[in-house]
């Protein structure tokens, strides 16, 4: 079984998964903003997301100052590797150039909405995880909340969102190193893209 957090732990996960969520502006940015607008502020807070990551890593004082403003959210691998902010920018570029609109807004909202509920279901439940990931509860939780986003999306077929809810709420318990926030929406978003673009009898 999983040992619960300190309540000190809790006030800063509350805070970075209050983050994950209104990182939902993202994709949801996409049906506001022109298209090319759009991709060049994607494009543009994405490269100062890896600038920041760069300095980070090469520069003793400017690691400093960043570990001041924001050190306290930080797991304990980000001080090693990009932080999940970066990854979920990165993905999110990638995204938005590879994949249809519909399914790029969907696999980023199925990132930030169900990530966060899975991840507090399976500390609020304190179940036991899956090869050290994820609650049966956390998977079904992030399922659940995800499925009225696929009902929502528009133009988003509604076999392919639903499978896409699927997979993304699947793609966390993966026993690899690779981060969330760079593994969900981009296999989820290539599984349903290639649905719609070979259309399986099952669809049908």
């Amino acid at each position: 079984m999983k040992q619960r957090l300190t309540p000190q732990i809790n006030k800063y996960i509350i805070i970075r998964k209050l983050l994950h969520v209104g990182a939902a502006i993202v994709p949801l940015s996409y049906y506001v903003l022109p298209h090319p607008v759009y991709s060049y502020i994607i494009v543009l807070l994405t490269t100062i997301a890896i600038v920041i990551e760069l300095f980070r890593f090469k520069n003793t004082k400017f690691r400093a100052f960043f570990y001041g403003m924001v050190g306290s959210l930080l797991w304990e691998k980000e001080k090693k590797i990009p932080t999940g902010a970066t990854f979920f920018l990165i993905s999110a570029t990638i995204s938005i150039f590879i994949f249809s609109p519909p399914v790029a807004v969907a696999v980023l909202l199925f990132l930030a909405i169900g990530d966060t509920v899975a991840y507090l279901v399976r500390d609020l439940m304190d179940k036991t995880t899956i090869f050290g990931k994820m609650s049966p509860e956390g998977v079904l939780g992030s399922f659940l909340v995800c499925i009225p986003i696929a009902l929502w999306i528009p133009n988003l077929p509604l076999k392919i969102g639903l499978i896409g809810a699927l997979i993304s709420s699947l793609v966390e318990i993966i026993p690899w190193d690779v981060d969330d926030n760079l593994s969900v929406p981009l296999i989820t978003g290539m599984v349903m893209q290639l649905l719609i673009w070979t259309k399986p009898s099952i669809l049908l």
